[in-house]
């Protein structure tokens, strides 16, 4: 079973996003972020979204493609590498 992590963010114009994140590390600092425990104001924000965390594991059988999928529909993940 492969799990990835769909994460609902804040565009701050009134849109939401969907970040899908794999790398259990990068989880751990969205979840910092939206408590405010690390980084900028307006990244705190962008996860927090007035509500709190929006965070959902999606599981796929070990024989899906899981990356092609969502290279397909959402052109990639979300990794530490984007905080930097």
């Amino acid at each position: 079973m492969t799990t990835i992590y769909m994460v609902i963010t804040d565009s701050g114009d009134g849109s939401n996003s969907i970040d899908i994140i794999k790398d259990l590390e990068a989880l751990e600092y969205v979840r910092k972020l939206a408590n405010f425990e690390v980084g900028e104001s307006w990244q705190c924000e962008k996860y927090a979204s007035g509500d709190g965390l929006q965070e959902r594991a999606l599981e796929f059988p070990d024989n899906f493609d899981v990356d092609a999928w969502v290279q397909k529909h959402f052109y990639g993940y979300t990794t530490m590498e984007d905080f930097e």
